[in-house]
């Protein structure tokens, strides 16, 4: 399967590219009350409004210091924006992990952990995160 290897701070994370509808630099959000500390807001995606998330917060760290690297995956054709740090590529991977136990009950979107020369890699479970931070 391809995936969409983004960085996090110093981790490195992987989202299967069949979710991956758009790729954009940061754009301005609107900020919404009364939502959770990791959705900064909803941003215009082709005139419609979307969730946006810090994947860093929604991960347990710091929020994600903005940079000329920094980038929204549109994920689900709009269902949710999420931003990281960095997009560092794709690659092609078998992430199944059957009962892997690197899983976290109380973090069920963060799938199993392969390694690569460059170190771990974790892949992120697309369908959990919309189910926990998608409206």
């Amino acid at each position: 399967m391809l995936y969409v290897l983004v960085r996090v701070q110093t981790q490195r994370y992987a989202i299967a590219a069949t979710h991956v509808a758009h790729v954009l630099p940061p754009v301005e959000w609107r900020d919404v009350p009364g939502t959770s500390d990791a959705t900064l807001g909803l941003i215009d995606y082709h005139t419609r409004p979307v969730p946006l998330i810090d994947l860093a917060l929604v991960l347990g760290g710091g929020a994600t210091s903005l940079s000329m690297g920094s980038r929204i995956l549109i994920l689900d054709d709009g269902r949710i924006g999420v931003l990281v740090e960095q997009v560092l590529g794709t690659f092609r991977e078998h992430l199944s992990g059957e009962g892997d136990a690197s899983r976290s009950l109380d973090a069920p979107y963060l799938g199993p952990i392969v390694s690569d020369s460059g170190g771990m890699i974790q892949r992120i479970e697309v369908d959990q995160l919309l189910a926990a931070y998608a409206s």
